[in-house]
């Protein structure tokens, strides 16, 4: 088929209609229950039904936002020429009303955004800063910003008010990090993204260290500066994700999200919910994505999957001890999805355990087994040292050895034959599918953290 062809080939049209009767063909009723989402951000929903004919029309669009960096938790920069030359200014929080301090506690879209006209119906100034948090979920991010922005100037427009806002999007901090920084500025990038799309009127991101720097009363690095504000500036002048109004407007999949995050939060709004049931919700929320994280459910690259075992605080931040908690006893403390592994990484590394991952079996039948195995006990610092073997003889005995942590990774049906007896002090097997005296077994799904946590206490 040469150009001429494809310019004049007519396709068949395809309309919603069909595309359902497609599914419904091709789908049992089980396949269907097992496509209907429930998310932590307080939307359920049927991943196939998007079909809507809402339009969100905003009145106010901001394509030339300002750029921010969040300032440094001691206030005391000796010198903000870098951030100024780079083309940005310095965010102090001088704010009227916020969901950013509820999000960062763990609250979810939903309730940020009720939150927000909870504030809003409160405040009189002439000129209302509005700050929200954004993470690396970047659609979710475009439609609460649309959302938020669209039932703030209805709620103006139905009581003719005599009010403008500016909406100010702050990097998320309950994702960052301390160990594997560097992710923090794939974070950020995302939440930059998002909020250009979205339209923030203020686009205040953090540098990839500064979990540390809050944490410890540190200013960020020179380099982690430039890097936070370079990441905006191409994302403005490079890829030019300024330049068009409201890009998402007629969006099939963004503008069902945003009508769902409308719908949701104006439920919630009316309920006339306190400061303390909206700071239960941020509780109940962040304990429900913590046991994610536990299970690996929900990944985080550099903390409870893919970790770098090179890195340790010395090398990153030039210093024997850090916080990795932050105490606040405000409705809104700052809860870490990165804590707890964090903590017991920094504990488990003054123990310098290893572990020896013994392979039965050929290698090529083992290779995920064996990375399953290494990622779970590199999350806590644990070092491996992998050992293949396809003999019995020399099986026996390297489970003979003395030894503290052992890990037998072998296939189901070969581990159905072994007979095992080990004189390490904790034994571990791979797989869940064989049961054996003496060892337990480590397999997906697994709350991770648990059974680190036990090594630590035991070993």
């Amino acid at each position: 088929m040469n150009i001429n062809e494809v310019k004049n080939f007519n396709f068949e049209s395809v309309g919603y209609t069909d595309w359902m009767s497609l599914i419904d063909s091709q789908l049992k009723d089980s396949d269907k229950r097992k496509i209907q989402v429930s998310t932590l951000e307080g939307i359920d929903h049927n991943i196939l039904e998007t079909k809507t004919d809402w339009i969100t029309n905003l009145n106010s669009f901001c394509t030339n936002p300002k750029f921010s960096l969040l300032s440094s938790p001691s206030k005391d920069l000796k010198d903000d020429s870098l951030v100024k030359d780079l083309g940005a200014d310095l965010y102090e929080r001088d704010f009227h009303i916020s969901a950013f301090d509820l999000h960062n506690a763990g609250g979810c879209a939903t309730y940020e955004i009720a939150y927000l006209l909870k504030e809003f119906e409160n405040c009189s100034e002439k000129h209302i800063n509005v700050e929200l948090a954004v993470d690396s979920l970047t659609y979710l991010n475009i439609a609460k910003m649309r959302a938020i922005r669209f039932l703030l100037e209805s709620y103006i427009d139905q009581n003719n008010l005599d009010t403008s806002f500016s909406l100010i999007a702050i990097n998320s901090l309950r994702e960052t990090t301390i160990f594997d920084p560097w992710n923090n500025m794939l974070r950020s990038t995302s939440a930059a993204a998002s909020s250009m799309i979205a339209g923030a009127d203020r686009i205040v991101i953090s540098s990839y260290d500064y979990a540390f720097s809050i944490l410890n009363n540190k200013d960020p690095k020179d380099l982690a500066i430039r890097s936070a504000i370079n990441t905006l500036n191409v994302l403005s002048d490079e890829s030019f994700l300024t330049k068009v109004a409201d890009p998402c407007k007629g969006s099939y999949a963004i503008e069902s999200l945003t009508k769902v995050l409308i719908d949701n939060s104006l439920e919630v709004y009316k309920k006339n919910l306190s400061d303390a049931d909206f700071s239960n919700q941020a509780k109940e929320n962040f304990d429900k994505r913590i046991k994610k994280i536990n299970k690996r459910s929900l990944t985080m690259a550099g903390l409870n999957n893919f970790v770098n075992t090179t890195e340790d605080i010395v090398s990153l931040y030039d210093c024997n001890e850090i916080n990795v908690t932050y105490n606040d006893d405000s409705n809104f403390p700052l809860r870490r999805l990165a804590q707890g592994f964090e903590k017991l990484r920094l504990d488990m590394s003054l123990k310098q355990l290893k572990l020896d991952l013994v392979c039965f079996g050929k290698e090529a039948s083992l290779s995920a087994r064996i990375n399953f195995c290494k990622n779970y006990f590199e999350t806590a610092s644990i070092e491996v040292n992998t050992i293949i073997t396809n003999d019995m003889d020399e099986l026996a005995k390297l489970l003979s050895r003395e030894g503290k942590l052992l890990c037998l990774c072998a296939t189901d049906e070969d581990l159905e034959k072994l007979k095992l007896k080990s004189n390490y002090r904790m034994n571990f097997i791979s797989g869940n599918g064989v049961n054996k005296d003496g060892f337990k077994n480590i397999f997906m799904g697994q709350d991770v953290f648990s059974t680190l946590e036990e090594v630590y206490n035991e070993i």
